[in-house]
């Protein structure tokens, strides 16, 4: 027997294909109306998408986003993933731009070494104002009051590092 190998794809790359244009289709699901309008969808698909948007059974949605992978695999699925990744990108960086405005307040707080490090990064930086800031928010942690310096800081913190001008006294 002549054992050739087979040409077709294998049943759990298969299934993998099918998932993640099934995740594709969900992600078009959460996009608002303008978004989803600048993909130009085929009529069908458009139509299955806002099927899902009324369904409200867990079980019907299931079966509706089965049925939008089905539509996706005779659309292009690569140019939509593409486009979806651009709609997503600024909000990832923003979640990026937060969680590194978290982690300097943070450090701020907990890290001598951290003033040396900012300082370095930012000489321009009011670090006066800073330093306020961090034993305000201190202070405010001794003595259990609500953290109105803690989040000064964060902002503070926040626009320095988007680098949207100068914040407040020069930071």
């Amino acid at each position: 027997m002549d054992s050739t190998p087979n040409d077709s794809p294998s049943k759990s790359r298969r299934k993998r294909e099918m998932l993640g244009l099934q995740a594709i289709g969900a992600a078009l699901v959460e996009l608002n109306e303008a978004q989803l309008k600048s993909f130009d969808l085929p009529d069908i698909l458009a139509a299955a998408i806002l099927e899902m948007r009324r369904t409200k059974g867990h079980e019907g949605k299931r079966r509706q986003l089965q049925y939008i992978g089905r539509i996706m695999r005779q659309v292009d699925g690569e140019s939509i993933a593409a486009k979806l990744d651009l709609i997503r990108q600024p909000v990832r960086q923003g979640v990026a731009q937060f969680h590194n405005s978290e982690l300097w307040r943070e450090r701020l707080l907990q890290e001598p070494e951290a003033w040396t490090e900012l300082s370095a990064l930012r000489p321009d930086a009011d670090l006066a104002f800073l330093r306020k800031l961090v034993q305000e928010t201190l202070d405010e942690r001794a003595k259990s009051r609500p953290p109105r310096a803690y989040r000064e800081l964060f902002r503070a913190l926040s626009e320095w590092l988007e680098n949207k001008g100068k914040y407040r006294n020069g930071f």
